[in-house]
C-alpha cells in the first residue's frame, strides 16, 4: 500500500475523492429511474432527494438500514455502491501511512476486563459482525412493526380527519340555512300559500334543520374522537388501540311519507301524515299527501274518499285554490268519493295551473324554444279517466 501511495501522489488521490463525491452528488440529484438518466431520454422529475426526504420524515420506510435499501430497486444501488466502494478505497490510500504506523488494534489485543483469551483477528471480527447483525435484525423487526402500525394508523387518521372536515362543513351549511329561516320571510312571487301555511312550512323546515344539525353534531363529535384516538396511536404505535365502533351514527335522512309511499308502506305513510298534521296543522304537504294516499292508494284498505276530500280541500284552502298539484289531488279525491263531475272540473283547473307553472319553469330554466317535460299528456289521461267515471290509482 505504501508503494501504491508513492506511485499516486496525494493530490491526485484527493482529486479522485472529490471526483467521486461529485459523482455521488450527481446521482443524488439526478432524475429517476437511472436507466433514463443514463440513456439521456425521458428525464423525469422525481429525484432521490425527495425520496430520501420522505424517508427521513418516516413516510416511506423506517429509519433503519433495511428501510434505506427498500427505497429504491436493487439496480438503483449499483452505481452508488460502486462509487462508495471507490471512495472507501481512495480514503484508505490517502491515510495509509498513518494507519500502517499503528501496531495492533482492539480486534487483536486481549480484553483484560472480560478476561477473554487472545484469539485471532478473524474470529473476533466474525463475532463482532454476528453481534452487529443480531442487534440490527432485532432493531429492524421492532422498527418495521411499529412503522407498519404507524402507517396504518396514519391512513385511518387521514380518513377520519377528512370525514370530520366534510361533516363539519355540512353542519355549517345546515346552521346557515337555519339562521336564514330566522330572517323575515316576505311573500314570494308565485307563492300561492297563505300566511299560516308559510309559517307552518317554516316551522317544519326549522325543526327538520335542527334535527339534522343535531345528527351532524354527533357525526362531527364521533369523528373528532376517532381522529384524536389515531393521533395518539400514530405518536405511540406500540400502545394498544381499541377497535372502532361498527357504525358511528346513521347518516340517512329520516323516512317521510314520500319514502313510505315509494316503498309501499301506506300505513306508515298515513301515520306520518297524521303526525305532521298534529304538529303543524297548516302544513300543506301533509294534508296533500294524506289526501293523495286516501284517494289513489292501490290497496283498498287505505282508501277513503270522504276523508280524502276533506284533506284535499284543506290543502286547497291553504294554497288559495291556485296550486296545480293540490288541485290535482282534490280531483283524485272527488273521483274516489264518486263525484266525477267535480273531479273533471278540478282536473281541468289543475291542468291549467300545472301548464302555466310548467311554462314559467321553462322560461326560467331553458332558452326560448328549449326542451322541457310537458305535463299535459299525463293530465289528459287522468281527465279521460274521470270523464269515463273511473278513479285514478297509483302504481304498486
Amino acid at each position: 500500500m505504501r508503494l501504491f501511495t508513492l506511485i499516486l501522489p496525494r493530490w491526485l488521490i484527493a482529486a479522485l475523492i472529490l471526483l467521486v463525491l461529485g459523482a455521488v452528488l450527481i446521482w443524488t440529484i439526478r432524475p429517476s429511474p437511472f436507466q433514463e438518466w443514463l440513456g439521456g431520454v425521458g428525464l423525469g422529475n422525481l429525484t432521490p432527494l425527495p425520496i430520501l426526504r420522505a424517508w427521513v420524515d418516516d413516510q416511506l420506510a423506517p429509519l433503519t438500514p433495511l428501510g434505506f435499501f427498500s427505497l429504491f430497486p436493487v439496480a438503483e444501488f449499483l452505481i452508488p455502491l460502486a462509487l462508495l466502494a471507490a471512495l472507501l478505497v481512495l480514503v484508505v490510500l490517502l491515510f495509509a501511512p498513518w494507519w500502517t504506523r499503528r501496531h495492533g488494534s482492539w480486534l487483536t489485543r486481549p480484553i483484560s476486563l472480560l478476561r477473554l483469551p487472545r484469539i485471532g483477528m478473524r474470529v473476533r471480527t466474525a463475532l463482532a459482525l454476528i453481534a452487529i447483525v443480531g442487534l440490527d435484525l432485532g432493531w429492524e423487526t421492532v422498527a418495521w412493526r411499529n412503522w407498519r402500525l404507524r402507517d396504518h394508523y396514519r391512513n385511518r387518521l387521514a380518513n377520519y380527519t377528512s370525514s370530520e372536515a366534510t361533516w363539519r362543513e355540512e353542519l355549517r351549511r345546515v346552521e346557515r340555512q337555519l339562521a336564514s329561516l330566522d330572517a323575515v320571510d316576505p311573500e314570494r312571487p308565485g307563492d300561492t300559500r297563505t300566511a299560516a301555511a308559510r309559517a307552518a312550512q317554516r316551522a317544519y323546515q326549522r325543526d327538520q334543520l335542527r334535527l339534522q344539525a343535531a345528527e351532524l353534531s354527533q357525526q362531527v363529535a364521533a369523528y373528532s374522537e376517532l381522529r384524536r384516538k389515531y393521533e395518539r396511536a400514530v405518536a405511540d404505535p406500540s400502545a394498544p388501540v381499541p377497535p372502532d365502533p361498527p357504525r358511528v351514527v346513521s347518516d340517512q335522512p329520516p323516512p317521510g311519507p314520500d319514502l313510505w309511499i315509494a316503498q309501499g308502506e301506506y300505513a306508515r305513510a298515513l301515520a306520518g301524515c297524521d303526525e305532521l298534521i298534529r304538529l303543524y296543522p297548516d302544513l300543506v304537504e301533509a294534508h296533500e299527501r294524506r289526501a293523495w294516499i286516501l284517494a289513489t292508494c292501490p290497496d283498498a284498505r287505505y282508501r277513503d274518499g270522504p276523508r280524502a276530500v276533506v284533506s284535499a280541500t284543506r290543502a286547497a284552502e291553504l294554497t288559495t285554490w291556485k296550486n296545480g298539484v293540490v288541485l290535482e289531488t282534490l280531483a283524485a279525491a272527488c273521483a274516489e268519493a264518486g263525484d266525477f263531475a267535480a273531479a273533471v272540473h278540478w282536473q281541468q283547473r289543475a291542468r291549467e295551473r300545472i301548464t302555466a307553472e310548467w311554462q314559467e319553469v321553462v322560461r326560467e330554466r331553458f332558452a326560448p324554444g328549449g326542451m322541457g317535460l310537458d305535463p299535459k299528456p299525463e293530465q289528459d289521461q287522468r281527465l279521460a279517466l274521470y270523464k269515463a267515471g273511473k278513479p285514478f290509482r297509483m302504481r304498486r
